[in-house]
């Protein structure tokens, strides 16, 4: 388990601080409005690429050790106290 959220946590960390929306979005188009518009987008979503990597590391762990009711659980609230609020 330590490896595997090690290695994520170390590309999430290194795509949030380092890798910059516009660069990526400029490999694609060229369009000033749509390079903007994914930088914002990309700038909310890099904190959830160290998140999802304990997440999916966590969810992995406890499905393995048939604690499937913490899995469930966890998900319930993730999507109707963050997930969904948020994006209403």
């Amino acid at each position: 388990m330590v490896t595997g959220m090690g290695n994520g946590l170390t590309i999430g960390v290194v795509v949030f601080i380092f890798f910059k929306g516009n660069l990526l979005t400029a490999t694609f188009t060229t369009t000033p409005g749509v390079i903007q518009q994914s930088y914002n987008y990309l700038k909310g979503f890099a904190l959830e690429t160290i998140v999802t990597a304990v997440l999916f590391s966590m969810v992995g762990y406890f499905n393995g050790h048939d604690q499937t009711l913490w899995v469930m659980t966890q998900g319930l609230i993730k999507t109707f106290l963050i997930r969904l609020p948020l994006a209403y």
